[in-house]
């Protein structure tokens, strides 16, 4: 609640306060939904090395013998392409595909929707970043059935960027300005009384 009111002070303390609710032993089980939890947060306040850090520590966790098939698929998957998502940023493009490709392995198998919209899409924009144009259409072909049948509807935006810059990387400026002119018109039909 605190999170999705923008009150990330208050927020990042009670993710914290999470770890202290246990007396079992760390590495705990919740902990790598609270690393990412405390990762999405610092990225939403555009702390990409805090989120990274948190997101390692959630990979490390996963990783840990002590709690080896304790995860999901879906979950393992998740921290991987977030932390991809990351590495991209930052133009570690290599180290982004390494992490990206088990994670996407992971939430494919273990079906979760959310995980393959978001895996799909940072592979695009890997793609596109290597001039592999072929590749970002495939990628941009796979995301957008899930995108247009998911209840999420803020992938939508980040769907609607990469075919942008896909339109771009393309020289087809026609279509880019279309969709540009297509958003401005709706913004203003929303900003009627």
């Amino acid at each position: 609640t605190y999170r999705k009111n923008g009150r990330w002070g208050e927020a990042r303390e009670w993710y914290l306060k999470t770890f202290a609710f246990s007396h079992a032993p760390v590495p705990r089980i919740e902990s790598v939904h609270t690393f990412g939890a405390l990762a999405d947060l610092d990225l939403t306040q555009g702390h990409l090395r805090e989120a990274a850090a948190y997101w390692r520590r959630a990979l490390m966790v996963i990783q840990d013998q002590a709690t080896h098939g304790s995860y999901s698929l879906p979950i393992i998957g998740w921290v991987y392409i977030r932390l991809a998502e990351v590495l991209y940023e930052w133009n570690e493009m290599a180290t982004a595909w390494e992490h990206l490709r088990p994670g996407l392995e992971r939430v494919e198998l273990g079906g979760d929707v959310r995980g393959m919209i978001a895996g799909y899409l940072i592979a695009g924009r890997l793609k596109l970043a290597d001039g592999d144009i072929a590749a970002t259409e495939q990628y941009l072909e796979r995301a957008r059935p899930l995108v247009e049948n998911a209840p999420f509807p803020d992938w939508i935006d980040r769907l609607e960027r990469l075919q942008l810059e896909f339109w771009l990387a393309q020289g087809r400026l026609q279509e880019a300005a279309g969709w540009a002119d297509e958003i401005l018109r709706s913004e203003a039909v929303e900003e009627r009384p």
